[in-house]
Parts: structure tokens; sequence; C-alpha cells
């Protein structure tokens, strides 16, 4: 589970932030896209996972872990760019 979540909260941000500078982004679009690409894995996941039960333990898991880890993600990512 760590794994796809440490691409998530980590790299995704790393290769918006990449794009945003070859594409010349003013700085609040730059921040602003950082903060969506860091945040953690969204609770509606866990309400379809449940409507079709597929996997419903390993999604709230996964909820769970991306939640606690984007805590630290988020305060380091604003600290840098704020």
């Amino acid at each position: 589970i760590i794994a796809p979540i440490a691409l998530k909260l980590v790299a995704l941000p790393l290769v918006f932030l990449g794009f945003a500078l070859i594409a010349e982004l003013d700085y609040q679009w730059i921040v602003t896209g950082l903060i969506l690409t860091a945040l953690p894995t969204a609770g509606n996941v866990f309400v379809i996972a449940e409507q079709y039960g597929a996997a419903v333990q390993r999604v709230s898991a996964t909820i769970l872990v991306s939640t606690l880890i984007s805590i630290a993600s988020l305060i380091a990512l604003l600290a840098l760019v704020l």
C-alpha cells in the first residue's frame, strides 16, 4: 500500500511541478496545483468499492494511510512553496 501512496503524494506533485515550470504557469497556479496533487486519496473511492464489494478493506486502509502521510507531505510542500 505504501508504494502507490508515495507515488501519489510525492511523485505526482513533482511531475506536476515539472510540467508547470515548462508551461511557465503563474505562481498561484503552481501552488494550487501542487496542493491539489498532494491531497490524500478521496473518500468517494471507499463508497464505490463498498457498492461493488471490491477490496473494501484495502481501500479503507489506503485512505487512512494516505491521509496520515499527506499531513506531513502537505506541511513540507507548503513550507517549500509559501
